[in-house]
């Protein structure tokens, strides 16, 4: 899509028209962030501090004040193509091209200024992040509006599902295994269900688990519980951004609000304490679909499929090694997701610190409000009687980056 200010073009690219004619109102805005009485335009360099490839706080109040900067004023705080007509009198906008399969087609737009032409791409309009100017130790925070939500088809294993979902509710529980409410439970390897951790074996050794020991992998329920204190986005990136909680938890069978609840995160709530801003417990929104799925009776299958928008194809994986039917790496494990994170500090601006000069486990290990976050929660369920949380091997972290 083209778009022509002054003569002069601009080009933007994108999934959508909307995309691609924000993103070349974006780049002709670029070239004259700051300005001074109004008319003399200086072409500079943008603010880090500024998002102008979103539309995020539209306003339409035409009396509102520009931010004000070393005696300078800047762009007001409005989306790029609203900007663009505010700013000039002959703005014209053209899809230029359109290229790319019918799901994954992109918008070429461009927009003329003083007989100069502009390239630009999308990719910052379609993030679902913003710079974050509210709190320099996390460079960047989710956009308003943009929330997580996660369905399961049944209840997690673990403590939400442990219990009969066809229990009442009542004042006084007289259920006869009521003190196993909310302990913290396992899954075992080439195993179904869940065990207390108070059963378990305690701390797992790498040369144990290659001996043949089974691994065990803390329940459903307690993940959920845990990322309801430190977030989903994870250890890496939460030297990054803010902690991105789930909005809503929606099941397809097996909802008992009361269990539902305790697992994800009731059990701690009096415990829990000494969570570093902005980390807190969080509450999800919690629902059953109008129309439940039957239970299905067959043994869960030993391969798993994911898919992520943008991805080209949905990746198969093999349950039982970890790696693709394939037999390749797949894109959910560790060692990918640590050259992502290396690939996006190297790339992302408003980052300080760019290389990665330690290994996996210690790249987290220095994340210290998210660490504390989680030595918190652990120390919760430890007050509450619920168990200690189980770790892996920890030599399964210790890989870093190729050189």
């Amino acid at each position: 899509m083209a778009g022509k200010v002054d003569g002069q073009k601009y080009i933007g690219q994108g999934r959508s028209k909307k995309i691609a004619r924000i993103e070349a109102a974006a780049t002709a805005l670029r070239s004259f962030i700051q300005f001074k009485d109004g008319a003399v335009l200086t072409p500079l360099k943008p603010a880090c501090n500024l998002d102008f490839t979103s539309d995020e706080h539209l306003d339409n109040d035409s009396n509102k004040s520009a931010i004000s900067v070393d005696s300078q004023k800047k762009v007001p705080d409005k989306g790029p193509v609203m900007l663009l007509y505010e700013l000039f009198n002959d703005v014209h906008f053209d899809c230029s091209t359109v290229d790319g399969a019918q799901n994954n087609c992109r918008f070429k737009m461009t927009v003329t200024v003083n007989n100069s032409k502009f390239d630009g791409t999308a990719t910052a309009n379609q993030s679902i992040f913003v710079r974050n100017q509210e709190n320099a130790q996390y460079p960047y925070k989710l956009k308003t509006g943009v929330h997580f939500h996660l369905y399961i088809n049944t209840a997690p294993c673990g403590d939400a599902r442990i219990f009969s979902p066809h229990e009442n509710d009542s004042g006084i529980d007289k259920h006869p295994n009521r003190k196993a409410r909310g302990q913290l439970r396992t899954k075992i390897e080439s195993g179904e269900g869940t065990i207390p951790v108070k059963s378990s074996d305690g701390i797992q050794t790498w040369d144990g688990v290659l001996e043949g020991q089974r691994l065990l992998t803390m329940s459903c329920s307690d993940k959920i519980a845990r990322w309801n204190i430190v977030g989903i986005q994870g250890s890496l990136l939460a030297s990054i951004v803010e902690p991105i909680y789930l909005h809503s938890i929606v099941l397809g069978s097996l909802l008992h609000p009361e269990h539902m609840y305790r697992a994800v995160c009731g059990r701690i709530e009096k415990s829990i304490q000494g969570l570093p801003p902005p980390y807190h417990l969080n509450k999800p929104r919690l629902a059953q679909v109008t129309s439940s799925e039957p239970r299905n009776q067959a043994k869960a299958p030993n391969f798993g499929i994911n898919w992520t928008l943008g991805d080209k194809e949905v990746e198969v994986v093999n349950s039982l090694t970890g790696k693709t039917v394939n037999n390749q790496i797949s894109r959910i494990t560790k060692q990918m997701f640590y050259r992502k994170y290396g690939n996006l500090m190297k790339n992302l601006p408003g980052i300080n610190e760019r290389k990665l000069t330690t290994d996996y486990g210690q790249t987290k290990a220095k994340i210290k409000d998210y660490q504390i976050a989680k030595r918190e929660l652990f120390a919760a369920f430890r007050r509450e009687d619920l168990g200690n949380w189980l770790k892996k091997p920890q030599e399964q972290d210790e890989f870093a980056l190729p050189e």
